[in-house]
């Protein structure tokens, strides 16, 4: 098990960027990436994806969002991050998802919201 938590992250940081920058020009791009045992996403990860509408980490082991992760992502409508192991919102983790229409992270272990956790988020 511990063998596959390092390789999704391996996968993540190292193969992603040869196909993330493929995605960067797609309209409507939409990423699932729930169910596959993430436990970390480097904070550059989604940089530059700006047409990115829907993305779903959920059914991971997340326990944190860094409050970089999500920042080039102003044409966000849905954010799934459904059954993780988030403890906390901290302050300006959505910070910039002006579009963001859905946010579910339901079935979380959320024990506190920053009460700048949920700026910007205008459209919910």
């Amino acid at each position: 098990m511990t063998k596959l938590k390092n390789l999704n992250r391996y996968i993540l940081k190292k193969h992603c960027g040869r196909w993330w920058k493929k995605l960067k020009n797609i309209n409507n791009l939409n990423v699932n990436l729930s169910e596959r045992n993430i436990e970390r996403i480097e904070s550059n990860t989604f940089k530059g994806l700006i047409h990115l509408e829907k993305l779903s980490l959920s059914y991971n082991q997340i326990e944190e969002i860094n409050g970089n992760l999500l920042v080039d992502l102003k044409n966000l409508k849905e954010l799934w991050l459904i059954s993780n192991k988030l403890k906390r919102i901290e302050s300006n983790t959505f910070k910039g998802l002006i579009n963001l229409e859905i946010l579910s992270f339901r079935e979380n272990q959320i024990e506190e919201i920053n009460r700048n956790g949920l700026v910007d988020l205008k459209n919910l």
